[in-house]
């Protein structure tokens, strides 16, 4: 049987990357590289070369409604992975929002089908224009500039009396910028309840990080005040920070 694209269920006959072309040339440039993924339910892959595809889209989401998507955001993206200062208003923080669930959702295709995200899910985002319902996103800075880095953890909370389920956490981080991105279901007691709330590991997160969804300010500032790294470890251990001891 042939594969379908995750996003419209059209046959895939195209690859998309997980990192796009311009990004990867620009923050690995020439040097030789190893791409090291952790997913949370499936064996660790290594990538040899800098770039990682997956055939899980169709020529017409691929040129059209993603290429849009990248073509938008990248020059929001640009001065952010080269550590510049500056503000990000509401349709920036939108754009990041949206390119950060697009390319999340490929990941969780990598290496095989979709492990977290719906097609629910993934129709919101074509339908609607923001993260799916019970998602959260920050944006934070790295101090190593020559880092192409992804990990997703999944999560599960399996008493029937407990608001939330399930989730899936994926950590990016490309040059100086990192991006996290949290998305949850409800269990059965969840329903129609309020907002969401996750236990998190103890750490300076408020001073790390940015929140860009849902969108708490209209204009928020970059960097944050404090910045990971520069060692991986400190990246590994804000990649698994959510779920952990409050």
């Amino acid at each position: 049987m042939a594969a379908l694209c995750i996003f419209c269920s059209r046959r895939v006959n195209t690859e998309e990357h997980l990192w796009p072309k311009w990004l990867v040339n620009y923050v690995v440039q020439e040097r030789s590289s190893k791409i090291d993924m952790e997913f949370a339910t499936r064996p660790r892959k290594l990538f040899s070369g800098k770039y990682v595809t997956c055939r899980c889209v169709c020529k017409k989401c691929n040129g059209g409604w993603m290429s849009t998507l990248e073509t938008g955001t990248r020059p929001i993206l640009e001065p952010l992975i080269f550590d510049s200062s500056l503000p990000l208003d509401y349709i920036q923080q939108l754009a990041l929002c949206l390119w950060t669930t697009k390319t999340a959702m490929v990941f969780d295709c990598v290496g095989g089908k979709a492990h977290f995200y719906s097609t629910a899910d993934r129709q919101h985002l074509l339908t609607w224009g923001t993260p799916p319902p019970d998602s959260l996103i920050w944006i934070g800075r790295y101090e190593n500039s020559y880092s192409l880095f992804v990990e997703n953890h999944y999560l599960s909370n399996p008493g029937t009396e407990n608001v939330l389920s399930e989730g899936c956490v994926t950590t990016f981080a490309m040059g100086r910028l990192v991006i996290q991105i949290f998305s949850a279901r409800r269990g059965i007691y969840g329903e129609g309840r309020g907002g969401i709330n996750v236990a998190r590991k103890k750490g300076e997160w408020d001073r790390l990080l940015i929140q860009i969804w849902p969108v708490q300010q209209q204009v928020v500032r970059w960097p944050p005040p404090l910045s990971f790294g520069p060692s991986e470890e400190q990246l590994k251990e804000f990649a698994q920070r959510i779920g952990g001891e409050r």
